[in-house]
């Protein structure tokens, strides 16, 4: 599977990557004071159904998915309808100098920054052609349902 429109998608994935970046500073902050306060008994997190069941599904553990929120790296961030989003990429060891690539869509209320769901978990290889080589950053928008 490749890219349908190269030239389109890196066009689009600048123009979102430049209007992410104004606000990217103050996102990550946000999510690093939910981490710290999540750390100190202060904050929730919870799974929406679909997320528990692509956890088991795409063979993550709860564990490891907790593991990425608190030391992975914010690599998207948005804000919709009350709510930020946050894209979490971490890499999963799974065995001695093995790992695992892994993101974590969450998102956080904007009435309540000290609670986050997790929406959804999966491993970026599986349509590796939509990311850069170390999976942090979006290269193509193509709609993939149809490949």
């Amino acid at each position: 599977m490749i890219c349908r429109n190269e030239l389109r998608c890196a066009q689009v994935t600048n123009e979102r990557h430049a209007r992410m970046m104004r606000h990217f500073e103050e996102d990550n902050d946000r999510f690093s004071k939910f981490r710290d306060a999540y750390e100190n008994g202060e904050a929730d997190l919870a799974f929406d159904d679909h997320a528990e069941f692509r956890v088991l599904w795409r063979a993550f553990s709860e564990s490891q998915v907790l593991e990425a929120l608190l030391k992975g790296e914010v690599i998207e961030s948005h804000y919709r309808n009350g709510e930020y989003g946050f894209l979490i990429w971490y890499n999963v060891k799974i065995a001695t100098r093995q790992y695992r690539p892994m993101h974590v869509r969450v998102n956080m209320p904007e009435n309540n920054q000290n609670f986050m769901m997790v929406m959804t978990v999966y491993d970026p290889r599986t349509k590796e052609w939509i990311w850069t080589e170390n999976y942090t950053r979006r290269i193509c928008l193509c709609d993939t349902r149809d490949q």
